[in-house]
């Protein structure tokens, strides 16, 4: 019973310390971690025990498989928090080694393309963080801001990591909602993850698509 009640108290945790609307994607995978941890072929009795066996042995060896099973890493935004030996706090850092504004004033014309399809883009519905891509990019194009100063990997990854992989034919993603948005006005066909199997929705069909609400 011990083992189980720890399981319950876990997931209870994570629900609740994730809970508010902003953690949606750290819930997920969260829970997904937890799923694959406690009852992936395992009994209910022993699910606890295994589950810190496998959290002890990600973390003694998780970067290094990480590392083993990707091929190439992209690094075209140069993000400062990205050299970082450590995890900083909950801000852009203000290293010079930062280099995000170099990278967004390379692509204007695409950040721009991009402004353009999310102000006119209808048949995608708009989450707030697509609304936040859209006023991010008006102010950085529109206003001069420098991206720097708006915190941009914290409030808008999801908007630099498509810009990061433009020229890349197809994009996988466990946020279909927003990267919708950044696949078909990019022309990448998506990959969305799924427990229960992968979804592929080709380029070339991509004014075709329908929507993920």
């Amino acid at each position: 019973m011990k083992n189980q009640l720890d399981c319950g108290e876990t997931l209870r945790y994570i629900n609740r310390k994730l809970s508010h609307p902003a953690n949606r994607r750290k819930l997920s995978i969260s829970l997904d971690v937890f799923a694959t941890g406690t009852f992936n072929g395992h009994n209910l009795a022993d699910a606890g025990e295994q589950f810190k066996l496998l959290l002890d042995t990600w973390l003694d060896f998780g970067l290094e498989e990480f590392d083993s099973t990707v091929g190439h890493v992209i690094k075209r935004s140069g993000c400062g928090c990205g050299k970082l030996d450590r995890i900083g706090p909950k801000k852009c850092t203000t290293s010079a080694n930062c280099e995000v504004d170099a990278f967004i004033n390379g692509l204007k014309t695409e950040a721009e393309g991009l402004r353009e399809f999310l102000k006119s883009e209808t048949r995608f519905p708009k989450t707030s963080e697509i609304s936040k891509a859209e006023k991010t990019l008006n102010d950085w194009l529109s206003d001069g801001k420098l991206p720097s100063t708006t915190d941009p990997c914290l409030t808008v990854g999801d908007m630099l990591i498509a810009l990061e992989s433009l020229g890349i034919p197809a994009f996988y993603t466990q946020n279909a909602k927003e990267s919708q948005h950044f696949c078909c006005v990019q022309e990448q066909t998506m990959i969305v993850h799924r427990e229960t199997g992968d979804e592929t929705r080709l380029a070339s069909a991509r004014k075709s698509w329908p929507a993920y609400t």
